[in-house]
């Protein structure tokens, strides 16, 4: 493969125009047994008109959509049939294929949700700016809630949840709302998880101020925390290539993909060389970039006049 062929920018593989923005709710999602992508409209829409949509992932086709007059904040599947969003101050499940409305929770939950994770009908939610973390039973309502800082991640483990209060440089390990374990680190700003290793990529660097009259963050990070959840609890740290703000690994946990808003860069991680794989440069800036490894997709975004999606492939090598 010639140099040129590596780095020149790529075309995307398909394009989508929305009626609507995007800013303000949820990063796009995959769903790999419908194989389809999940948007939702943003600020600025009507709340008559606020739509989670289904695309196709092959073409970026919209195959079906349910109007929730509320932009989705985040979301997560309760099994194969269901995916259960957090709206502000409501929960919603909706069948993975035809996106109906299965079922409702608009009593006691918290506002704001950032993250979600599901075990069986048990779920745990924080707002990114913590402090508490929820436990809801869907079953019968009950929440019970511990405080544990700010929230830059929420990945199952087993049948135990990995909190990642990143402002607090915490790794925690609970079970429900309970805290079995804890871990510090270095403060950081966003996590990924590989459960191929079980291994978490945290991307270090503070993550935000707060004071009484205002809020800053600060997303990008040039340092990678490769941290091990099993045995001993390694930790090893290395530069990236270039400074990025949002990252994933790749489905077999050998590979971690690093985003900035021109290029997605793959980096080694299997074998400690924390080489350069591959590069998928972008045609043009984006200020929205999702990267979407079951899909193989990296999914841009742009609000103008009306949001604008492009997909590029993920380009390793």
């Amino acid at each position: 493969m010639s140099f040129w062929t590596r780095w020149r920018p790529a075309n995307p593989i398909w394009t989508q125009t929305l009626r609507w923005r995007l800013t303000g709710s949820m990063e796009p999602f995959h769903d790999p047994i419908t194989d389809s992508i999940y948007v939702s409209d943003g600020w600025g829409t009507p709340f008559r008109s606020l739509k989670l949509r289904r695309l196709d992932a092959r073409t970026g086709a919209e195959i079906s959509a349910i109007r929730l007059n509320n932009a989705v904040r985040t979301s997560c599947y309760l099994d194969d049939q269901m995916l259960l969003v957090a709206l502000d101050t409501r929960l919603v499940a909706l069948d993975r294929h035809t996106l109906t409305q299965t079922e409702r929770w608009d009593k006691r939950v918290p506002r704001y949700t950032s993250d979600m994770i599901s075990f069986d009908r048990t779920v745990l939610l924080m707002n990114f700016l913590g402090p508490s973390l929820n436990a809801i039973s869907l079953d019968s309502g009950r929440i019970s809630r511990t405080k544990v800082g700010s929230c830059a991640g929420m990945h199952v483990f087993g049948n135990q949840a990995i909190i990642c209060n990143g402002k607090e440089g915490a790794i925690r390990l609970c079970e429900g709302h309970k805290i079995l374990a804890t871990w510090g680190v270095p403060p950081f700003k966003a996590t990924a998880y590989s459960p191929v290793d079980q291994i978490l990529a945290l991307a270090l660097g503070d993550p935000f101020t707060l004071t009484p009259d205002s809020f800053r963050s600060y997303p990008l990070s040039r340092t990678v925390c490769l941290f091990s959840m099993v045995g001993t609890h390694d930790r090893r740290d290395f530069q990236a290539p270039s400074d990025f703000f949002a990252h994933a690994f790749s489905t077999d946990g050998r590979s971690l993909y690093l985003a900035d808003n021109r290029q997605v860069t793959t980096v080694a991680v299997d074998d400690g060389s924390h080489q350069v794989r591959g590069m998928t440069r972008f045609r043009r800036r984006y200020g929205r970039v999702t990267i979407l490894p079951t899909a193989g997709l990296i999914v841009c975004g742009s609000d103008d006049e009306h949001a604008v999606l492009e997909a590029y492939r993920i380009e390793s090598y």
